[in-house]
Parts: structure tokens; C-alpha cells; sequence
């Protein structure tokens, strides 16, 4: 008999091992080879943050027709950058009776209908971007860009005082509007070269001798971040390509910024292809973790004729907004940023420090289940880390 339990004994023990050794072989079965992205800025180490995601609206008459979108918009952002275009807008250089004022008054009424929802707005100028033809300047155009601004020093004299004239007006019209909760200007999407720098800088210390909004940029070339770096309170990087040239180039921007200026991400998951969900997801979450404070996808919208095209997210019906794959990506997504945004919160602000430590290895544990695109079990994870906290 007693040899008998002392042979159930050693299978109970052998059974447990078993089961512990499977435990550890599947958990390193699932993480092994899995790259982890973390970095934290110096100005965010102990400050928690805040989770803004945006996106930038293309088709504004077709919105501002169809309130439905209004509020699919507010389902996916929390910010909305609109391109009020210099040749839209300014119809002539006889300053100052050259502005469109039903442009502006279209403008007003639908960064009215946006802050209704509780979006913030920033507005884009577009000095590279098809100036307007009345300028009668030469200018280097790549398609729609435009390469450089004038390089006749007479006519660059014109291009930046044109420019200021615009810059001016549209700054001056929408700063003391009431109903806005959050206001940004946006400088210019993607100056292709530094000959830039000086038409950038006079656009900012115009929009500051009258506002305290945040100013940025949108730059893709990383060799431009340190070059425009007084010209902006926060820079907006466009990284295009793969997880990993993502991640360098959000390390490039903090290291340019000298950690000191806010780091906004445009993540670049906007491909035709069956993996766009996991890779839109996959880039919001590896954003977060790299010290992003805006996290942006580009963009909700573009020319909706109702094609399939790389850049859509929502597809337009007049029946209502048809989501991609992408647009649900986003929506999950969202959700799971916003508790990473609480456990932030948690990880920087609490005071149970063994809560905080098994929070912090779920956390963790959320991340490389993302990175392995196993989104399911990241947020049964980060549920686990919730009901922790609370």
C-alpha cells in the first residue's frame, strides 16, 4: 500500500512537472523571435499619457453633406486635420479683398459640425502644394508638389509675402472661433528639401505673433527633422515602409527633437493587400510604445468614387460609411490604446508597487502577443490588467 502511494505521489509530481515544462515551452514557443519596440522620451518618463488618435479628411463637400460621417469620424478620432488650400481659398494677390469668403464660411460651419463631436481641428496650409497659377512664379512641380519654392530671389520675395498674406488671414479668422476645443496649425505636408526652412520659419513666427496653438509639420525624409526644428512645436513623421524603418525613423524624430518636442505618427499600413488589418493594428500599437503622443492613419477618406484604392480606410455610400478592413483595424485597435493609455496612467501614478509590477509584465505580455498578430489574446490580457487596476 505504502508502495503504492509512493508511486501516485511520484506521478502527481511527475505530472505537474510535465505540465509546468509545457507551460514555459509554450510561452517561449510563442514569444521566441518576437521583436519588441519600446522607447520613452525623457518628457514622458513620468508624466502619463493621454491617447489622441486623427486622421486627415480629403473629400470635405461630401462630408459636410452626409452627417453620418460626422460621427463615424468621432467613432475612429479624436482630431482632424483639413487642408484649407492657398489656391482654394485666395483668388488673387489684391490683398485684402482676395480671399474666397463662403470658402471660409463652408470652413467655419464644418469645424463646427466637427467640434459638435468633440473633435479637435488642425488646419492645414499647403505653401507645397499647387500654389495658386496667379502667382506667376517659377516653381520646380513634382505632380501636384511643389519640389522648391522660388529660387528667383524677387519672386521667392513675392511667394513669401503672398503666403504670409494667407497664412495671415486664415489665423486670424478661425483663433477666437468659440466652439473650437482643440486648434492646431499644420505647416505644410512633406517639404521635399531644406531650401524650405526659411519660408517654414517666417509661416511659424506668423502664426505666433497672433496664437498659442501648436504648430507642426509633416516631414517623411528623415534627414529634414533637425533642419526645421524651430519652426515647429511638434513634429508629425510620415514613416512609410515596415515595422522596423517605422521604428527607426520614430527613434530619429525623439533624437532630433532632443526629446524635448512631441513626436506625432502617421502610421504607413495603408497597402492593398490581405494583411492591412494586422499591419494597421500591429503599427498604432508599436507607435504607442515608441513615445508617440498623436497616433494618426492617412487617411479616413480620398476621392470617393467607391473603388478600392490603397489609400481608403471608408469607403463613401450614401447610405452610410462602408468601413475596409482597415477602418476596423483602426476601431479595435482604438480601444486597446485606450487602456494601454490607463495602464500608463497606472504604471507612472500608483501606489500598490506588486500590482504594478504584475500590470506592467501584462503590459508586456499584451505587446508580443500583438507583435505575433494574435490581437485576441493581447486584449484578453489587457483586460486582466485592467481589472487589476481597478
Amino acid at each position: 500500500m505504502e508502495r503504492d502511494n509512493k508511486i501516485a505521489r511520484a506521478i502527481g509530481l511527475l505530472m505537474c512537472l510535465i505540465t509546468v515544462v509545457s507551460f514555459c515551452t509554450s510561452t517561449w514557443l510563442v514569444f521566441n523571435g518576437t521583436k519588441s519596440y519600446h522607447f520613452t522620451p525623457a518628457y514622458q518618463k513620468t508624466v502619463p499619457r493621454e491617447l489622441y488618435m486623427g486622421t486627415y479628411v480629403y473629400d470635405n463637400e461630401n462630408v459636410a453633406n452626409h452627417p453620418e460621417y460626422f460621427d463615424d469620424i468621432a467613432l475612429m478620432v479624436d482630431r482632424v486635420l483639413v487642408d484649407i488650400s492657398w489656391r482654394h481659398v485666395m483668388l488673387n494677390d489684391s490683398y485684402p479683398t482676395c480671399f474666397d469668403i463662403d470658402k471660409y464660411a463652408f470652413y467655419d460651419q464644418l469645424f463646427q459640425n466637427y467640434s459638435s463631436r468633440g473633435l479637435e481641428i488642425v488646419i492645414q496650409f499647403s505653401p507645397t502644394r499647387s500654389p495658386p497659377q496667379w502667382l506667376d512664379v517659377t516653381l520646380d512641380m513634382d505632380g501636384y508638389r511643389a519640389e522648391n519654392p522660388p529660387q528667383d530671389p524677387v519672386e521667392r520675395a513675392r511667394f513669401i509675402q503672398m503666403l504670409l498674406h494667407y497664412v495671415n488671414y486664415t489665423v486670424n479668422f478661425f483663433d477666437t472661433k468659440p466652439y473650437f476645443i482643440g486648434l492646431e496649425y499644420c505647416l505644410a505636408d512633406e517639404p521635399h528639401t531644406a531650401d524650405w526652412a526659411d519660408v517654414l520659419q517666417e509661416m511659424h513666427d506668423t502664426i505666433k505673433a497672433s496664437s498659442n496653438s501648436t504648430v507642426s509639420l509633416v516631414l517623411h525624409k528623415p534627414e529634414l527633422y533637425p533642419l526645421f526644428f524651430s519652426s515647429f512645436d511638434m513634429i508629425t513623421i510620415d514613416p512609410y515602409n515596415d515595422d522596423v524603418e517605422m521604428v527607426n525613423k520614430i527613434r530619429k524624430a525623439h533624437a532630433d527633437v532632443n526629446e524635448s518636442k512631441e513626436v506625432r505618427v502617421i502610421i504607413s499600413g495603408m497597402h492593398s493587400n490581405a494583411f492591412d488589418y494586422q499591419r494597421v493594428y500591429r503599427q498604432l500599437i508599436i507607435s504607442w510604445f515608441m513615445g508617440a503622443h498623436d497616433i494618426w492613419f492617412w487617411s479616413y477618406n480620398s476621392r470617393w468614387d467607391g473603388e478600392t484604392n490603397e489609400w481608403y480606410v471608408v469607403l463613401f455610400s450614401p447610405d452610410g460609411p462602408v468601413h475596409t478592413e482597415r477602418a476596423n483595424a483602426i476601431i479595435n485597435a482604438r480601444q486597446d490604446l485606450k487602456v494601454l493609455a490607463e495602464i500608463d496612467n497606472y504604471l507612472k501614478t500608483g501606489t500598490n508597487h506588486t500590482i504594478k509590477k504584475i500590470v506592467g509584465n501584462k503590459q508586456e505580455i499584451a505587446y508580443r502577443y500583438v507583435m505575433k498578430n494574435n490581437f485576441g489574446a493581447a486584449r484578453r490580457v489587457l483586460v486582466e490588467a485592467h481589472e487589476l487596476m481597478n
